[in-house]
């Protein structure tokens, strides 16, 4: 992999951070990633950078709780969607539960085996760049629910996506005129369907309705905590539309 990939360690422990060091130096080219012990330290360098390919926290830290600094990171707007790789000496499922409650993008249990966590930074670093490229524009009619929690289910069509976000055409629905608002989106039919997480950002009517009354909006959806299963099957779906318009 190229060496301008970004990478924050944030673990107290030295032999973890030796092994992880060498693993990032012999399967991503990365020589020099940015290593502290301490959540404090760990937002000081979060706050001056633009951004990081992805952050790898140890739940238990010299200062907090792992677990607390995933959510802090998670709270800063552009910082929202950076890939989270969690790790844990503990098998409870609780951990596990508590990674993927506070915004981890994925978790690994250690002793660290090299492969499993070579495999799952290998994916979250992949999706981090697939999610810089442009959004594509799609040629058949997806179907897109959208299920916002407490106001009910609205069917819609998917216009563009990207492993970052989509846009869709949707029937008129009301979200209490709270922007931001949490959704999960049931995007395709059949084998090609999943479901992701987002937060509704942006609405406005559908600009190719002439119907001042339309019953129509285009409304732009942020893909929020994309686990590495649903990561594939999103890059997959993205894919057959990439192809065509090549």
């Amino acid at each position: 992999m190229s060496q301008d990939i970004s990478i924050m360690l944030v673990e107290p422990d030295t032999q973890s951070q030796t092994k992880i060091c060498q693993i990032l130096a012999s399967e991503f080219d990365v020589s020099d990633p940015e290593i502290t012990n301490s959540s404090q330290e760990a937002m000081s360098l979060i706050a001056g950078k633009n951004q990081f390919d992805c952050v790898i926290i140890n739940s238990h830290l010299k200062d907090s709780s792992g677990f607390s600094l995933v959510s802090d990171i998670k709270k800063i707007e552009k910082f929202s969607g950076m890939s989270i790789l969690m790790m844990s000496e503990s098998k409870d499922r609780d951990d596990l539960l508590n990674a993927a409650a506070c915004g981890a993008s994925d978790f690994i249990v250690k002793p660290l085996n090299t492969r499993s966590f070579t495999v799952k930074l290998k994916k979250l670093i992949g999706g981090k760049r697939f999610r810089k490229e442009e959004r594509v524009t799609t040629f058949e009619a997806f179907n897109t629910d959208i299920h916002f929690e407490n106001h009910g289910i609205y069917r819609s069509r998917l216009l563009d996506i990207s492993a970052g976000g989509c846009s869709v055409i949707s029937e008129l629905f009301s979200h209490g005129g709270c922007i931001y608002d949490r959704a999960k989106l049931h995007i395709g039919e059949e084998e090609q369907h999943f479901i992701i997480d987002a937060e509704l950002t942006r609405t406005e009517r559908d600009p190719e309705s002439s119907n001042e009354g339309t019953r129509e909006l285009v409304a732009a959806f942020e893909f929020r905590n994309i686990f590495p299963e649903i990561q594939e099957k999103l890059h997959n779906f993205i894919d057959q539309f990439r192809v065509n318009q090549n």
